[in-house]
């Protein structure tokens, strides 16, 4: 993740003559309205966002990062957030091949960006291999950083694997290539992407909010887009943002894209609200300053109470202000391979078993997650309860009895090291496991390790569970399912394995959809991790919106949203 101290930009330098060519498009905009009388405008909005890292996708890291993405960019796909299933959004079409090599995307005509320049194929292939490419940042602070050695050093997009299936991308990373050889521009309105090996679920991928296209701009404008993005989305941005030059706006400006195809837009405009404490921005909602706002998990219940639970997890409506489902990841164990006691498949099963996963998410986490009874990392569609999830102390007793017979304190002879990652929820959730296992007789020692640490700590003969955050990149069922086994994070069996393949190859979506659950359904018979609750969004918005929706992952669809 890019340092918000450091002030990166390319060796080619950044040009101010560049900048203002690249907005030209928008200065009319900009200057038909002051700051002061949008905020008083009845067709503006406002909406809370936690502080971005950046607005530009290249360093986009953060769930703040990808929500304004998601309103600047619109990239190919979009996944639906009832079904899953995936639906053209800047295409108008996307074909895979028989063998699932290539897939071919069709664009419509006369579609441009917020300048007014063509969205084209190239300019497809122009953004993706700007995520792929390896940049030479130079930085001006920070010099200590082993990473900045001789002023520069190597920036990498963290979603810049989501393409590491097309041809010639590890070929355009450690090279000059210049470019990725399986993205072509058959034309203006075809773009063509061919794969180094199967990967059926490649239009999901395209739905990513950093995917994008990008219009064409000089090569030593390239920190242009971290300033001021422009961008083919819903909404244009206004906001000039540089988290470097020490005057970062606390509110981010966007305009509704005049010549946008995809959908209707009501509102003429909105104001980002740059506001990292939820509490302070759930106060402002209160007070009528803001339109749109997370709500904090200790007034979940009250919320529900003044503004009443949607029926419709994903969309909001006028008398039912608010919204709430479960966001894409999942809370899991992972049972350390070849560690004791977790070499019996029995002590797998009783830890699982052990878990009151529903006392943890009501009295621990507030109604901010919910219980995992398997591990769907994707809020759509469902798969089978696995047995070992559901909360059964007397069983996991009678399991563990066996080999670990407790003594006349209920004791046992069985303890383990549990690690997990320092900061955040994951402290919480292991003490509350600590205190099941100790029900049943295991004693567990907790490690919280911190970042840079951690790898090592792993590596410590006693460890024998790690407590998991597991975010996917993309909540598509599929693509969540191989990047999972992609991350080589558990073993997973020839039969495991041979179903990966498969679902990477299989082009029809019933099947492949058959051959995920089939896959999970092993995991559930072998128990290699124990899923453990799965996070939960909660939105509302004021008495000002008639309607609004929020996409898969919880981020507002701010160009559908209906004022009263």
């Amino acid at each position: 993740m890019l340092d918000r101290r450091v002030f990166v930009g390319s060796v080619a330098g950044f040009g101010a003559a560049s900048l203002a060519g690249l907005l030209a498009g928008c200065d009319d905009r900009r200057a038909a309205q002051s700051s002061a009388e949008r905020a008083h405008s009845s067709k503006w909005v406002s909406c809370r966002i936690p502080e971005p890292a950046s607005i530009d996708p290249l360093y986009a890291s953060c769930a703040a990062d990808l929500e304004i993405c998601s309103l600047l960019f619109d990239p190919l796909t979009r996944i639906n957030v009832e079904t899953g299933a995936v639906e053209p959004l800047a295409c108008t079409s996307f074909s895979l091949a028989d063998d699932a090599r290539s897939i071919t995307f069709r664009l419509p005509q006369g579609a441009v960006f917020h300048n007014g320049d063509p969205v084209d194929a190239a300019s497809f292939k122009r953004a993706w291999e700007r995520i792929a490419a390896r940049h030479v940042m130079s930085a001006l602070q920070d010099d200590d950083d082993p990473r900045q050695a001789g002023g520069t050093y190597i920036y990498e997009s963290p979603f810049a694997s989501l393409l590491k299936d097309i041809e010639g991308y590890d070929e355009s990373r450690s090279s000059d290539v210049g470019g990725m050889a399986g993205i072509r521009c058959l034309d203006d309105s075809t773009l063509e992407i061919r794969f180094s090996r199967p990967c059926a679920n490649f239009a999901a991928i395209a739905s990513h909010p950093v995917l994008g296209p990008v219009p064409a701009y000089d090569d030593g404008a390239q920190s242009v887009m971290m300033a001021a993005p422009v961008g083919n989305g819903p909404f244009a941005c206004q906001t000039e943002w540089n988290p470097d030059d020490g005057k970062k706006p606390r509110h981010i400006e966007l305009t509704a894209h005049k010549n946008y195809s995809a959908a209707p837009i009501q509102i003429e405009g909105a104001t980002l609200v740059v506001q990292g404490d939820t509490h302070a921005a759930y106060k402002s909602f209160q007070t009528g300053d803001v339109d749109v706002c997370d709500v904090p998990v200790e007034q979940y219940r009250e919320a529900e109470k003044a503004y009443g639970l949607s029926e419709e997890s994903h969309a909001v409506l006028a008398g039912r202000r608010l919204a709430r489902a479960a966001a894409p990841g999942l809370v899991y164990l992972e049972y350390v391979s070849g560690a004791k006691p977790f070499t019996e498949h029995d002590a797998r099963r009783a830890v699982s078993l052990a878990i009151d996963r529903e006392t943890l998410c009501e009295k621990q986490l507030r109604s901010s997650y919910e219980q995992a009874t398997a591990p769907k990392a994707w809020p759509t569609a469902e798969l089978t309860v696995w047995e070992a999830c559901v909360f059964d102390p007397e069983l996991a007793a009678e399991l563990l009895e066996k080999e670990y017979p407790a003594d006349k304190d209920g004791a046992r002879d069985c303890s383990v090291t549990l690690l997990h990652r320092a900061g955040g929820v994951l402290g919480r959730i292991a003490s509350t496991i600590a205190e099941d296992l100790k029900a049943v007789g295991v004693q567990v020692k907790i490690v919280a390790a911190e970042a840079d640490e951690f790898d090592e700590r792993l590596a410590d003969d006693d460890v024998s569970l790690v407590l998991r955050n597991w975010e996917p990149a993309i909540p598509d069922a599929a693509s969540a399912t191989l990047e999972f086994a992609r991350a080589g994070v558990v073993h997973l069996s020839g039969d495991a394995q041979e179903l990966v393949d498969e679902i990477r190859a299989e082009r029809d979506e019933a099947k492949r959809s058959s051959k995920v659950s089939a896959f999970w359904d092993l995991l559930g018979r072998d128990l290699p991790i124990a899923p453990v609750v799965r996070p939960l969004w909660c939105k509302v918005v004021s008495d000002r919106v008639a309607g609004e929706r929020f996409d898969i992952a919880g981020r507002p669809r701010l160009e559908a949203l209906q004022l009263v």
